[in-house]
């Protein structure tokens, strides 16, 4: 009879207990992961978007406020302010690999075997914060995600 009447409730309770921090702790670490590769992901897209509007054409590549719209309008789940992207436009000698002519404008000159590539590159970075803090890791982390691609004629 005394088997029927004794419980191990009181042992689970004590049990959950100890366990449920550690379970809440990695869920909340499961879900800043999670945050963290949306927003990387996001800002991304955003350089890649921005870089796309610039490198339409020659006008588009030199508007940053533009450019900076087209990564903004991109970014709808990010907030991004017009400082948080940046954009610059460069040329290289095609067939020389590695060189790079700072200045585009007037129109530099390659080596007769080389052609004139221009390109757009914009960079995104955003301010990243965790929900809780982590030890050993900063509570913020900064993501930033750069995007070229050539000027189209």
């Amino acid at each position: 009879m005394k088997r029927l009447i004794s419980s191990d409730g009181g042992a689970a309770i004590v049990e959950l207990a100890l366990v449920a921090p550690f379970l809440i702790l990695l869920t909340i670490g499961i879900i800043d992961i999670g945050r963290f590769a949306r927003e990387s992901i996001t800002i991304g897209n955003a350089a890649r978007a921005g870089a796309e509007f610039g490198a339409y054409s020659s006008v588009n590549s030199t508007n940053a406020p533009a450019i900076a719209s087209a990564a903004q309008a991109d970014a709808t789940d990010v907030s991004l302010l017009p400082t948080d992207v940046s954009s610059t436009m460069y040329c290289s000698c095609g067939a020389t690999p590695g060189t790079t002519v700072t200045a585009c404008n007037p129109t530099p000159t390659c080596a007769s075997s080389d052609h004139l590539d221009s390109f757009v590159s914009v960079t995104v970075t955003k301010s990243f914060s965790s929900l809780i803090n982590y030890p050993g890791i900063a509570s913020t982390l900064t993501l930033t995600k750069t995007a070229t691609q050539e000027i189209s004629p």
